[in-house]
């Protein structure tokens, strides 16, 4: 075989660069697109956190109001919610109505009150809402609102 056929059958049997720079560019893309799957899969957001401020007043020597000063969503259910006093819970078991106070327990020389603002629905945890406190001791203790297994707040008397 010369070297003139040779040349020729290689011009012939190639791809030509127009192609072969597009099949590497859209091979290129889709490797692109698989990797950003595959990574895209092993990271998530975390979803949304509720939280709620907590402001505490001493009114006597032996009682404290824990007022609720902001609430991070509207449904937050009061049913929900319990209060831990210096490791002691005190759990809200339903709704209660708008502009009433229950008292939730007495435990250990400490009665816990919650209160729901006048106006406020009784259902949903809303800024307004308190807790009173009442016992000997109380100064120095920390209080936190959970609802459900999820902490919301925390402020110590």
């Amino acid at each position: 075989m010369n070297k003139k056929t040779w040349a020729k059958r290689m011009k012939d049997s190639g791809v030509s660069p127009i192609i072969a720079t597009i099949l590497l560019v859209a091979i290129t893309v889709v490797l692109a697109a698989v990797l950003y799957v595959m990574v895209s899969g092993f990271t998530h957001s975390p979803g949304a956190v509720n939280s709620a401020g907590l402001t505490e007043a001493q009114n006597s020597a032996n009682n404290f109001t824990v007022t609720i000063t902001s609430v991070s969503a509207s449904n937050i259910a009061i049913g929900n919610l319990r209060l831990v006093v210096n490791g002691t819970s005190y759990a809200i078991s339903s709704s209660v109505a708008a502009g009433s106070v229950i008292k939730l327990e007495s435990t250990g020389g400490i009665t816990v009150y919650f209160g729901v603002l006048g106006g406020n629905s009784g259902t949903y945890l809303q800024t307004g809402d308190f807790f009173y406190i009442l016992g000997s001791g109380l100064t120095g203790m920390t209080v936190t609102l959970y609802s459900g297994g999820s902490q919301l707040g925390s402020t110590t008397l």
